[in-house]
């Protein structure tokens, strides 16, 4: 690196079976020495056969503010396995890296006029014009750096918010035609999963499955999958998420949570259109 010249450092935070709005900000200590301009953290949520994938984009961009050695510490993120039953922790290790001196940067030199080299006696005095200049020049530098720093932040934002809006309209205009024989696969990869008693796939098909019967609420947990869907799912999909989280040994039917899901199926197959999704169970 060089000193003065930005570099964009892009950490991503991949999760395998938990939604990226549940995945955890991502801490970057900055040393002395540089300055960071972090951007808005970027959240993606990607499905493929092993279930959900949750992705987590931090970009960030480092100026060097002097010369020297930079050492840019260690990055800790703490995880449940659900599998092994046990926290682990994901490392991402030290990055020591050599940052050079600008090479356009201005050097002041105090020149003694010429009656001044005639007599010693008398003291010369550096000018002060010289100083005021490099400091005059750097804070330009900096102004500008923010001001375009700023404005790529600012673009960024208005690109994601475009996507975003894309993607949802695109989605409205295609649920007729996506919604159904999605939701049919999923229903069959929850049924598997419940069959199996893998409590962390029963919880990344329920997710899978509650998201294609709520396309426009989209539950990212099953605490909100409850809400949604009602009595007798919700007590359900409580019991099972208390044994999936709970300390201590909570036991869950499988068997009974496959018999009231197959029971919702059956209840919305009787349904004309699934576009909008009434109350499951009104009270």
């Amino acid at each position: 690196m060089t000193v003065g010249e930005p570099a964009t450092r892009t950490i991503t935070l991949r999760a395998s079976g938990l939604p990226s709005a549940q995945l955890p900000p991502i801490t970057v200590d900055v040393p002395e020495g540089v300055r960071s301009y972090p951007n808005q953290p970027n959240r993606e949520d990607q499905f493929n056969e092993n279930g959900m994938l949750g992705i987590l984009q931090q970009k960030l961009a480092l100026v060097p503010t002097q010369p020297g050695t930079l050492r840019l510490p260690e990055i800790k993120v703490d995880w449940w396995d659900l599998r092994a039953e046990r926290w682990r922790q994901a490392v991402l290790p030290a990055i020591e890296l050599e940052v050079l001196p600008a090479t356009d940067q201005p050097v002041a030199i105090s020149t003694p006029p010429a009656e001044q080299l005639s007599a010693p006696k008398v003291e010369a005095k550096p000018p002060a014009v010289e100083p005021l200049t490099v400091e005059t020049t750097e804070s330009g530098f900096w102004f500008w750096l923010s001001l375009a720093l700023g404005s790529g932040w600012l673009l960024t934002l208005l690109l994601i918010a475009k996507g975003k809006f894309a993607r949802g309209r695109d989605k409205n205009n295609q649920v007729g035609a996506v919604e159904t024989p999605n939701r049919k696969v999923s229903y069959r990869e929850l049924q598997q999963a419940l069959r199996s008693g893998d409590q962390a796939r029963v919880r990344s098909t329920l997710l899978n499955w509650g998201a294609t019967l709520f396309p426009e609420q989209r539950p990212g947990n099953l605490e909100e999958l409850a809400v949604l869907c009602g009595e007798p799912l919700k007590q359900q999909l409580e019991a099972f998420s208390r044994s999936l989280y709970s300390r201590a040994v909570e036991s869950w039917d499988g068997d009974e949570l496959l018999r009231v899901v197959e029971q919702v199926e059956r209840e919305l197959a009787k349904q004309k259109s699934v576009d909008t999704l009434p109350p499951l169970y009104p009270k």
